[in-house]
């Protein structure tokens, strides 16, 4: 199921029966909840990886997701062209 790492470990789920007939598993979400967020503007240079990002800004590679939530315009992370203009939110 979800990994105890991930950031969705711990969080509530429920079974869902698809219009297939399988059964699946998903994420309840949770409460609304108000966010402020203070970016840092940062543009992608020759060999930036999500996780170098990560450990750049926060001292950890795998908090590269942090970044990734505050670009849902990105929809894959594997490859990052040069010159990319990413959010970045405050530690």
């Amino acid at each position: 199921m979800i990994s105890s790492r991930s950031r969705y470990a711990g969080v509530a789920t429920a079974k869902i029966l698809s219009a297939e007939g399988d059964m699946r598993v998903t994420i309840v979400p949770g409460p609304a909840r108000d966010w402020a967020f203070n970016y840092t503007y940062y543009q992608t240079k020759n060999g930036d990886r999500v996780d170098s990002l990560g450990r750049f800004f926060y001292g950890d590679d795998t908090k590269w997701w942090l970044i990734a939530d505050a670009n849902p315009q990105i929809l894959d992370w594997t490859y990052l062209p040069i010159g990319t203009i990413l959010r970045v939110p405050s530690g």
